[in-house]
């Protein structure tokens, strides 16, 4: 049988606005390419007084119970100031978006952001890698960030097979904050979809 080209099937596509969380359970994974695409906007409330830093923290592959995620970060903030981070052992990836600006101090800067994570045959036994690449964009330019990198399971570290090789139909996206005193979430418009590339016949 031919190869159908081009196949891509979007789905799944969920507006998160005023929401901090968002997990798919039960994705479909007959395909060469899973792609989670988010579009979003932030907002920062809280008592604090000026900015705080946002991040996504991402579970997957049962990673939050074996604590095996293994990750390797790269990330460049506005001024082009490159900083790489390797983590192993810990229970959920990290990616740190950029700075937003407390709203309820009327600041301006919610800050934009985009992000795409792709994981090659999920529908595989093989142990899965999900690559990473954020955009973060301000009206101030000292709080723009381009972040890219991998996160997986390993399956020489992971509590069993099960863990590390089975097939990727389940993640979670997690926006959040650092300081305790101001609550994240995503702002008016946000948008969060997957895509699946290939792996079809006619």
């Amino acid at each position: 049988m031919p190869l159908q080209q081009d196949r891509v099937k979007v789905f799944a596509r969920t507006d998160v606005s005023n929401t901090s969380s968002i997990e798919f359970k039960n994705m479909p994974t007959d395909f060469c390419e899973l792609k989670i695409h988010g579009v979003c906007s932030h907002k920062l409330t809280g008592n604090a007084v000026g900015s705080d830093k946002v991040l996504l923290l991402v579970e997957f592959q049962n990673s939050f119970s074996n604590q095996k995620m293994l990750q390797n970060t790269a990330n460049s903030t506005g001024a082009s100031v490159f900083e790489t981070l390797i983590k192993i052992g810990q229970q959920r990836g990290e990616i740190y978006l950029g700075e937003v600006w407390n709203t309820n101090n009327g600041q301006v800067g919610e800050g934009q952001s985009t992000f795409e994570f792709s994981v090659m045959e999920p529908g595989s036994t093989r142990s899965k890698m999900l690559n990473f690449e954020t955009k973060f964009n301000s009206n101030y330019a000292a709080f723009n960030k381009t972040c890219y990198g991998q996160m997986r399971v390993d399956s020489q570290m992971a509590a069993s097979n099960t863990d590390s090789k089975g097939i990727f139909n389940n993640i979670k996206i997690t926006l959040t904050n650092l300081q305790p005193a101001m609550t994240s979430s995503w702002g008016d418009g946000s948008t969060i979809w997957l895509e699946g590339w290939g792996g079809g016949h006619i």
